[in-house]
């Protein structure tokens, strides 16, 4: 894979990250949801990071619950 594309599915793995740990008060289900499609295609197609992916949705397992109650 060109170096350029490995940096920007790094980049953009880490931009996604805050929004999938803390997904903000609007729409925040529906937020939560694109971010981790992105994150797995990011992932998947591009930095092929799947440990830190599964890191990752294990911590935010109980945001999702909260967010489902409330929403």
């Amino acid at each position: 894979m060109p170096m350029t594309a490995a940096k920007f599915g790094q980049d953009l793995q880490l931009a996604l990250q805050p929004m999938i740990i803390k997904p903000s008060g609007n729409g925040g289900v529906q937020i939560l949801q694109e971010a981790v499609r992105c994150m797995c295609a990011v992932v998947q197609h591009l930095t092929r990071d799947f440990g830190r992916l599964v890191n990752l949705l294990k911590s935010c397992n109980g945001t999702s619950e909260h967010l489902c109650l409330v929403g």
